[in-house]
């Protein structure tokens, strides 16, 4: 009977040890799985880094070629207060000089 007894408690204890077990096991899985979602929250960061480092080189990319729009802009207004210098510089030329050729020719 005492063998009987103490084969009974040794059972329990094994069955006990085997839930402590089967616990830490579960206790590990939970460890584990919250890694992962700490992992993945890592990762969902470092992902929203990346986005908001190419939207920040989009803007740049933007803000570069409104620059280069600027500057073609103001080209554009240099030649074409150039030209219209040079034409009214010719117009200006061209009339004095046939209003005194006509002037004179009217004189003569």
């Amino acid at each position: 009977m005492l063998l009987l007894l103490l084969l009974l408690l040794l059972l329990l204890l094994l069955l006990l040890l085997l839930l402590l077990l089967l616990l830490l096991l579960l206790l590990l899985l939970l460890l584990l799985l919250l890694l992962l979602l700490l992992l993945l929250l890592l990762l969902l960061l470092l992902l929203l880094q990346l986005l908001l480092l190419l939207l920040l080189l989009l803007l740049l990319l933007l803000l570069l070629l409104l620059l280069l729009l600027l500057v073609l802009l103001l080209i554009l207004l240099l030649l074409l207060l150039l030209l219209l210098y040079y034409y009214y510089y010719y117009y200006y030329y061209y009339y004095t000089t046939t209003t005194t050729t006509t002037t004179l020719l009217l004189l003569y």
